[in-house]
């Protein structure tokens, strides 16, 4: 399903482009990373955008349900932007990229990790005429379930359209995961879904005066990212990013969106793990079970291994 073309050796001539993605990444808090290093193809993209409808339809090739899914047909309004939490486990095609073990190797190239599990994914399609998605940090749902919290969470956002500013590509405030501000550890605090009158910079705002900043200037300095289709931005837990509306009348904008955590942390304990994670939290047990959080990746140092019934055919 993928093509990818990795680091893998010190005298490789694309050594040394990875180690320009690493600064940029710790600079900036996230980085498009080059087609040379990684891109979907044709198919893979095909069967994607066609397991997108599925899912959005009710239909699970698992069998299993998604953790969370935010739209329903004849329910939910047509321009809404449609949203489903780990589509990798009600689909064998979604899975397969989200379990794909290059993935799990970039993500420990860039984060320094031994090894990496798959935290979560978001199934992502903006229609035209959506609303945009407010900013907010990924760790807020994510890394306060674990120990530790620092750079344990790593996400990777891959296009599956043409994205730009005419259909709500991502935006990010640059550095914004270097400032010192605590977590609230509460999900319901941390803005995504924005109405029609509401302004998508409002959280953004906010933690830039918690942070001492001049917010006009943070606002001002937001960069959009454009990526063509196949291609995949990523981005660390603490930067602050969302995505302005979907303009176009024609275009949709869909994305894999896959969110890889160190595959060495573990449940914190207090208080209890929130939000989607909490209900694969094992009473009695502080270490993350590989039948929620399978392990995509490893390096040689350390004990774990990868999953094995990732590779297994559906």
């Amino acid at each position: 399903f993928l093509k990818c073309a990795l680091v893998s050796c010190r005298c490789h001539p694309l050594m040394k482009t990875m180690e320009t993605l690493q600064e940029e990444f710790r600079r900036q808090g996230f980085v498009k990373i080059p087609p040379s290093t990684f891109s979907l193809d044709t198919d893979t993209i095909t069967s994607l955008r066609q397991e997108f409808s599925n899912l959005f339809a009710g239909d699970y090739s698992t069998g299993i349900y998604p953790d969370e899914i935010h739209w329903r047909h004849g329910i939910s309004h047509e321009h809404s932007t449609r949203e489903i939490c780990n589509g990798w486990k009600a689909s064998h095609i979604v899975q397969t990229v989200v379990g794909s073990e290059e993935l799990g190797r970039i993500a420990c190239g860039l984060m320094g990790w031994e090894a990496s599990r798959i935290g979560q994914d978001d199934v992502l399609h903006k229609p035209p005429h959506s609303n945009p998605v407010g900013f907010h940090q990924d760790g807020t749902y994510i890394s306060d379930n674990f120990c530790p919290r620092d750079d344990n969470c790593l996400t990777m956002w891959i296009a599956l359209d043409d994205a730009d500013e005419g259909n709500g590509a991502l935006q990010y405030a640059p550095g914004s995961h270097s400032w010192q501000n605590e977590s609230k550890n509460d999900v319901s605090a941390s803005s995504f879904h924005v109405g029609d009158e509401q302004d998508h910079f409002t959280s953004l705002r906010e933690a830039a005066r918690r942070a001492g900043r001049d917010e006009a200037e943070v606002v001002s300095s937001v960069q959009t990212v454009p990526v063509k289709v196949g291609e995949m931005v990523v981005h660390h837990q603490s930067v602050w990013h969302g995505s302005g509306s979907n303009a176009s009348s024609t275009r949709i904008r869909r994305a894999l969106v896959i969110h890889l955590i160190n595959g060495e942390v573990t449940w914190r304990k207090e208080p209890r793990p929130h939000y989607i994670y909490g209900r694969y939290c094992i009473r009695g047990e502080d270490f993350l079970r590989d039948d929620f959080f399978p392990v995509t990746y490893s390096r040689s140092t350390t004990n774990l291994v990868r999953t094995p019934w990732l590779d297994n055919d559906p």
